[in-house]
This record gives C-alpha cells, sequence and structure tokens, in this order.
C-alpha cells in the first residue's frame, strides 16, 4: 500500500508484509495461502527483480518513447507486433490501439480489463464475454491495472517481498518490473489536464489516502484523501477507481473501518483532491476489487470471480452471468481514459 497520509502516519514505521496486513487482510491471506501454487504459473521465471532503465526520453518502459511508462514488446514500432508508445508519444504499436466500435455492419465491440493475481482477462462490453489474454510472467500477485489514453496498460504488484510499478503488454500479458516498492493498490490514470496540467496522471488510494505516481521515476506523490468530505461518511478504498473523458471519476468504497464482509458502495470523487463527493448507492456486492467502464456502463469485478453491471445513476449492481473460468478471482481491472461515455447508435 501507498505510504503515509491521513491514516498512514501509525503504520510509517511498519514493515512492507505488516502493511499489507493492515490495509487489506483478506488480499495479504491470498497471497500467502496460494503463493505456493502461483508460482507454479509464472512461465518465465517471475523476474521481478529486473528493474527497467529510464528509456531515451527520461522516462521508463525500456524503449519506450518520452512521456512515462512505455508498452512491452519493443518501442513505439507500427507494425503489429511492437509494444505501445509511452505517453505524450504518437501511438502506433500494434498491442496500443483501442477496439473499434463497429461500423460496417459489424457489431460494435469494446474492451474492458480484470485481472487475477496472475492472469490478465478482456471483457467485450456489448456480448458480456470473457476471454483470457495470457500470464503474467512478471509476478504472481497482480494488485491493479490501469491503461492511458493511448491503451498503454501499467499495473502495481504486491506481496510478501514487496510490490512494483509494471510495464504489461496488454496483447499478451507480458510484462517487466519498472521500480520496485511499495504502491497503492488502486489505480487509474486521470485524463490530462485533470490534475496536471498537459498529461495524464497516474493515481490510486491506499485506503482513504489519495496519492499520484510520478510517470518519470514512479516515486509516490501525496495528493489528498477521501476524507473528511460532504457525504456524512468516513471512506477508504474497498478495491478500485476508474476515470474517463468526458465523464466522471469513479470508486469502490466501505465505510472506513467497517470490515471485509461489507458491501461496496459506488463514490463519486474529485480526482484533484481525491475528496468524496457523492455517494451514488450500494452496489450490492461485496469485494469489487476491479472497476472498469465503457459506453456509459460500470463494471465490477469481485475477488469471487463475479462481473457485475454497475448503474452510475443509482450505484446498483447486477449480476452479469460469464462462461465457467477454473478459479476465477479478480483482483484488479482497467480501462482506457479514451473509453466511450455513451453507446453506439
Amino acid at each position: 500500500m501507498g505510504p503515509a497520509g491521513e491514516e498512514g502516519g501509525a503504520k510509517s514505521g511498519q514493515s512492507n508484509a505488516a502493511r499489507l496486513v493492515a490495509a487489506r487482510p483478506s488480499r495479504y491471506r491470498r497471497t500467502i495461502m496460494r503463493g505456493w501454487w502461483l508460482g507454479l504459473v509464472c512461465l518465465v521465471g517471475c523476474s521481478a527483480n529486473d528493474t527497467a532503465s529510464p528509456g531515451a526520453g527520461g522516462g521508463y518502459g525500456g524503449q519506450a518513447a518520452a512521456g512515462g511508462f512505455g508498452g512491452v514488446g519493443g518501442g513505439a514500432a507500427a507494425s503489429g507486433g511492437g509494444g505501445a508508445a509511452g505517453a505524450g508519444a504518437a501511438a502506433g504499436a500494434g498491442a496500443g490501439g483501442l477496439a473499434g466500435s463497429g461500423g460496417g455492419g459489424n457489431p460494435p465491440v469494446g474492451e474492458v480489463y480484470g485481472h487475477s493475481a496472475n492472469t490478465l482477462y478482456k471483457l467485450e462490453p456489448f456480448s458480456k464475454t470473457v476471454a483470457v489474454i495470457g500470464q503474467f510472467d512478471c509476478t504472481s500477485s497482480m494488485w491493479d491495472i490501469a491503461l492511458d489514453a493511448s491503451g498503454v496498460m501499467v499495473g502495481v504488484t504486491g506481496g510478501l517481498g514487496g510490490g512494483a510499478v509494471v510495464s504489461i503488454d496488454k496483447a499478451t500479458a507480458k510484462c517487466f518490473v519498472v521500480k520496485s516498492g511499495t504502491f497503492p493498490n488502486s489505480l487509474t490514470y486521470l485524463p490530462a489536464g485533470t490534475l496536471l496540467p498537459s498529461e495524464e496522471a497516474l493515481v490510486g488510494y491506499d485506503r482513504s489516502n489519495y496519492v499520484r505516481i510520478d510517470r518519470q521515476t514512479a516515486s509516490i506523490v501525496p495528493v489528498g484523501g477521501l476524507n473528511p468530505n460532504s457525504t456524512g461518511e468516513a471512506w477508504e478504498s474497498s478495491g478500485d477507481i476508474v476515470s474517463i473523458i468526458g465523464d466522471k471519476t469513479y470508486l469502490t468504497a466501505k465505510p472506513l473501518l467497517s470490515g471485509a464482509d461489507t458491501v461496496d458502495y459506488l463514490l463519486e470523487v474529485d480526482p484533484v483532491t481525491g475528496k468524496a463527493l457523492k455517494v451514488l448507492g450500494s452496489t450490492g456486492f461485496q469485494d469489487l476489487w476491479g472497476l472498469g467502464y465503457w459506453a456509459g456502463v460500470a463494471y465490477g469485478f469481485s475477488d469471487t470471480g463475479q462481473l457485475v453491471e454497475i448503474d452510475l445513476a443509482t450505484g446498483a449492481g447486477a449480476l452479469i452471468p460469464i462462461q465457467s473460468l477454473p478459479g476465477l478471482s479478480f483482483w484488479g481491472a482497467g480501462v482506457t481514459t479514451a473509453a466511450p461515455i455513451e453507446p453506439p447508435r
């Protein structure tokens, strides 16, 4: 989890493992219980100790162009197999393009990503089908992911040995470590001009503390927090945050210190300060550790493998039946900030 803030001072001297226990006991226990077999599925040795060097433009991400974390699998190539360009550069890689919205008689398609501790999935939001993309090869404990307006994917990991910021190829799930450290387990990009004047900001919540991850250094920058606020309740993040160009910023949250068995609420939050602005309503579901969005609809991804459609006006959730996938458990989700805000016409 992230460093000190409103509640972080009491645990600022704790070890990484102690912070994990205090911040999210259920996720910490899952790391212990599954750690022995999750490591077996790392296809390339889980090389979490390999740290990327700054790219040519001063940002991390291998050969990515200037602007921050880059894609995996090559530089900003124009061919189909290359990795996505870094944010702020001209995107041209095959893995970095966004799905189309139909046309020429073809049905509309979209892309919302969810993941377990070790596997990346893609939800097609119109057909409500979930496809397996692949297994992460840099970690067996992916905590959350985020995609910028160009579709470039990054993630944060956790575990007993500490966490890391990683760069991910969304077409293959291949990934590499950008920087080791302790990071928040909810993550999103904010549209350019929201928090930073001319670029997207990578932000997240460490319980109720709102932080930014610097895209050049991967260091943590405190921003604000959920509390105090005008909703009449103190809150903490229960899972994930999403922010979309032309729409608002949403968070799945629980009343502060309410315990693991409390249902999640959908909040509208201020992306500049991190404060809770409005309680949209109860989702009716627990442990929505991932939050996605497409065409004006939010999607919750639960620790128990449930996919939930969430009404952005009321916060109410409705279960979406999906195909059976062995051992399915969602630990997070992400979507580009450039996702459409209205259904196709």
